[in-house]
C-alpha cells in the first residue's frame, strides 16, 4: 500500500496508518491534511473498502494536492492580519454602516457595523456603545441632511470628499466616503478642529496686519527673482510704483533718478549676494502710476535661496515719503534763510 503514497514524510505515513486503523474500526471515512519537508500539502481521504458481499476488506486512500490552495489560504491569513493591524493603528477614524431608508427609499438613518479604535479619539464616542445601534439612537440631534449625504454614497456608489462641522460633537472633520457594497457606506475621517482654530486665528492676524499696513500707507510686495515678476502685492504698491507685475526690475531701474541709481543697485546687489541681512534705502523715482517723481522708502529681504545660495524670492515694504521729504527740505530752507538773515544783519536781532 505505501508504495503508491506520495512523499508525505515519516510523520505523514504514521498518520496514514493510524487513520486507516480508525476507519477499519469505526467504518467511517476520515479526512486529514498531511505535508512533507518540501512544503507540499495533500488532503488525504480514507474510506472503508466494502465488497459486494458487504464485507470490509481494507481501505481506499486518495490524495489531493492542495499546496496551491494552502498557499492562497496563508496569503489570505497574512493579508487579513495586515488589514487588522492597519485597521487598528489607523490614525484616521473609520466607520462602516448600513443605511436605513423609508418606504420611498429616502435615507433616514444608519446602523453602525464596525469602527476602528481611532473612531473613539476622533469623535469621543465609544465603539462598544455604537456598534449595532442607529445613529439617531447614539446622536438624537444628528443632522438629517448629513444622513442623506452619506445615504447618497450608499445607494449610488459615488465617492465623496468634503469638510464638515458637527454641531453635535462641535468638531470639524475632513471626510472621505465610499460604498463597499450596495446599501452600505464606509468613511474615513480626521478631526481638524485644532487646525481650523489656528486658521481662524491666522486669518484674524492677517486682517489686522493688512489694516495696519493700509493705515500706515505701506506697499507690500513679493518678488520672484528668477522669473522677475511680482507674485503678491497690495493696492498701495500699484499706487506707488504703477509697474507691470512682469519684468519688474527693468521698469524699476528705468524709473530711478539717475543720481540715486548706483546707490540703489549697489545696496540691492550686496543683499542678493548675501553680504547684508536685508537692505533699506531712500530714493527718487518716476511713478508709473501718475508719471510724477516721488521719494520712496524701500526695504527688502531674500526669503528663499536655492542650494547654491542664489536668491529665488524676496519680500519687502515700500512707502511714499515725498511729503516728509518736502517738509524736511522746507525746514532746511527755512533754517538756511534764518541763518543768512542773522549773518548778514547789521543790527541786533531780538526774539521775544
Amino acid at each position: 500500500m505505501l508504495t503508491f503514497v506520495p512523499d508525505i514524510g515519516e510523520e505523514g505515513r504514521t498518520i496514514l496508518i493510524e487513520k486507516s486503523k480508525e476507519t477499519l474500526t469505526k467504518f467511517t471515512p476520515v479526512e486529514e491534511e498531511v505535508s512533507n519537508s518540501k512544503g507540499s500539502h495533500y488532503l488525504m481521504r480514507i474510506l472503508p473498502f466494502i465488497t459486494r458481499s458487504k464485507r470490509v476488506e481494507g481501505v481506499v486512500v486518495t490524495f489531493s494536492d492542495v499546496t496551491g490552495l494552502r498557499d492562497v489560504q496563508d496569503q489570505l491569513l497574512t493579508l487579513n492580519e495586515n488589514y487588522k493591524n492597519l485597521f487598528n493603528n489607523l490614525n484616521e477614524g473609520f466607520v462602516h454602516c448600513k443605511i436605513i431608508t423609508d418606504d420611498k427609499g429616502k435615507p433616514i438613518d444608519w446602523k453602525y457595523l464596525t469602527a476602528n479604535p481611532a473612531f473613539e479619539s476622533q469623535t469621543g464616542l465609544k465603539v462598544k456603545d455604537v456598534i449595532g445601534k442607529k445613529v439617531t439612537e447614539v446622536l438624537p440631534k444628528f443632522d438629517q441632511k448629513r444622513i442623506e449625504v452619506y445615504g447618497h454614497t450608499a445607494l449610488t456608489g459615488e465617492d465623496q470628499n468634503f469638510e464638515v462641522y458637527s454641531e453635535v460633537l462641535q468638531k470639524y472633520y475632513i471626510v472621505h466616503v465610499f460604498s463597499p457594497r450596495q446599501g452600505e457606506f464606509a468613511a474615513t475621517f480626521a478631526d481638524v478642529t485644532a487646525l481650523k482654530i489656528v486658521e481662524k486665528e491666522l486669518q484674524v492676524a492677517k486682517e489686522r496686519m493688512e489694516l495696519a499696513v493700509d493705515l500706515m500707507g505701506l506697499a507690500i510686495w513679493e518678488w520672484d527673482f528668477v522669473e522677475d515678476r511680482l507674485t503678491a502685492s497690495n493696492e498701495k504698491w500699484e499706487e506707488i510704483y504703477g509697474f507691470n507685475p512682469k519684468k519688474v526690475f527693468a521698469q524699476f531701474d528705468k524709473a530711478l533718478n539717475p543720481e540715486d541709481r548706483d546707490m540703489v543697485n549697489k545696496d540691492i546687489s550686496a543683499h542678493l549676494e548675501g553680504k547684508t541681512p536685508k537692505y533699506s534705502q531712500e530714493f527718487r523715482m518716476v511713478s508709473g502710476f501718475d508719471k510724477k517723481e516721488r521719494w520712496i522708502s524701500n526695504s527688502g529681504k531674500v526669503i528663499e535661496r536655492d542650494s547654491e545660495g542664489k536668491p529665488l524670492k524676496l519680500v519687502g515694504v515700500s512707502a511714499d515719503i515725498s511729503k516728509r521729504k518736502e517738509a524736511v527740505n522746507q525746514l532746511i530752507e527755512e533754517k538756511k534763510f534764518s541763518e543768512s538773515i542773522t549773518e548778514n544783519s547789521s543790527s541786533g536781532i531780538y526774539i521775544y
